[in-house]
């Protein structure tokens, strides 16, 4: 098989060229050649060479040696760095192609190509993987899953990523395996889980995750102390439904589905009462596992405040059509969390929830709230304090009011006018309003 050259950067053929002319051999490897072969054009491209990095030094004028001593440089060319990497430099050298390719995590990521004819050099049945839209681990499972356990997350991730199956023994052997995958780096372990949720049909791999315990592997030390209804102990059981919803809404934001995900995870039935076991314990591991401080926030707001709509206390009935009615709640959800919730979010969330559950009520009742919270964002309703078109200068301008909680309670109240007629809100009609407020208190 021959590579397409107009999805090859015309730097790699310089420095190829360049390589050459030292006398060197240079080949593209890895995900660039998978990328090319699937029809795309690479984000990324790795060079290995028999040069060794010293060499590589000596050749281009501008490097940067920053892997040396795995025996990778950084060459730029013009502002772009690319990864040369050497097969007879590093701890420990390869010390040929051969033993470079076999040591990659899955075959089709295990594939080279010689720069001056483009031919693909395929030593461990990439191509026919890709043919059969397989992932399936280079030489021995095992070997690889046990040189890196993040590469059970990978193989998953992958699998979603294009649509591929996972090969018989390499699906074994990463459910074998995956007690090993906390031993990996926990911001590693983010960055897969991020990147899976945001695959196409991603309930169909988050299944697959599930049936190799990676889930379970990954949340185990937050969880093992807490027994569920019946003595049940792994929390994360999702019915066929849930995997649905997840394939239905893939193109929703990775924080989205990861709220979600804890919803339908921690959920239990408990007589006729809803209830989430320990929520607040799978949340912190979203901290733990490195996940930004504002993704961390948001995720933990959406779960709270779908909790909140579920519950009892913050359930209740014949208000989801209602427009200020929900404006009211909307305003709430910016009281309880101290954030910018999209309140749709929340309850879309709460929908998806009582489908999983076959609560059609519910599910139909959360769907109302979700086109009315729409409705007012989209009619521009003023909701929120920063919404009116008045603000505590105007307050203190138009009354003679000095600073102080006063301004605080008339704003409020401006607001709750506002929420009930949108069409006062302008200056003048607001500052009537609240002529009248502070005349009465």
């Amino acid at each position: 098989m021959i590579l397409d050259r107009e999805k090859i950067k015309p730097e790699i053929f310089k420095i190829s060229s360049k390589l050459a002319e030292a006398g060197y051999k240079s080949y593209l490897v890895g995900g660039a050649v998978r990328d090319i072969i699937f029809g795309n054009v690479p984000n990324d491209y790795d060079i290995l060479t028999d040069a060794r990095c010293s060499e590589i030094a000596r050749i281009f004028k501008s490097v940067v040696p920053y892997g040396m001593k795995h025996g990778t440089v950084l060459v730029v060319i013009g502002r772009e760095p690319y990864d040369v990497t050497s097969y007879n430099d590093g701890e420990p050298a390869p010390l040929s192609l051969e033993n470079d390719l076999a040591i990659r995590d899955f075959t089709i990521n295990a594939m080279a190509c010689d720069l001056n004819g483009l031919e693909v050099i395929d030593l461990f049945g990439g191509l026919e993987d890709y043919a059969k839209k397989r992932i399936k681990c280079v030489v021995s499972a095992e070997a690889r899953f046990v040189k890196d356990p993040l590469r059970i997350l990978r193989a998953v991730r992958q699998a979603a990523k294009f649509g591929f199956a996972i090969e018989e023994r390499t699906l074994e052997s990463a459910k074998n395996l995956s007690h090993l995958i906390t031993a990996a780096a926990p911001e590693r372990i983010m960055n897969e889980l991020v990147k899976l949720l945001g695959s196409p049909q991603n309930g169909k791999y988050l299944k697959c995750l599930l049936s190799i315990n990676a889930w379970h592997e990954i949340f185990y030390k937050y969880y093992q102390n807490v027994i569920f209804p019946g003595g049940e102990k792994n929390f994360f059981t999702l019915n066929g439904e849930c995997y649905k919803i997840f394939d239905e809404n893939s193109a929703k934001r990775y924080g989205f589905k990861l709220a979600l995900l804890i919803i339908f995870s921690l959920y239990r039935a408990a007589g006729d009462k809803i209830r989430f076991y320990e929520y607040k314990k799978l949340v912190k591991a979203l901290f733990e596992l490195k996940f930004s401080k504002n993704d961390f926030d948001e995720i933990s707001a959406l779960v709270f405040l779908a909790y909140y709509h579920l519950s009892e206390k913050g359930r209740g009935e014949g208000w989801h059509g209602d427009i200020i009615k929900v404006k009211e709640a909307m305003i709430s959800h910016r009281e309880l969390t101290k954030q910018k919730i999209d309140a749709r979010e929340v309850f879309l969330l709460c929908s998806l929830f009582g489908r999983s559950t076959g609560d059609s009520a519910l599910e139909a009742g959360f769907a109302a709230a979700v086109k009315t919270a729409e409705k007012a964002v989209t009619e521009r309703h003023p909701v929120y304090i920063e919404d009116l078109d008045i603000n505590g200068d105007d307050i203190k301008s138009a009354f003679g009011m000095q600073a102080g909680n006063r301004i605080g309670e008339a704003l409020k109240y401006a607001r709750s006018q506002a929420v009930i007629d949108p069409s006062c809100n302008n200056k003048e009609a607001l500052k009537n309003k609240i002529a009248q407020f502070l005349k009465k208190s």
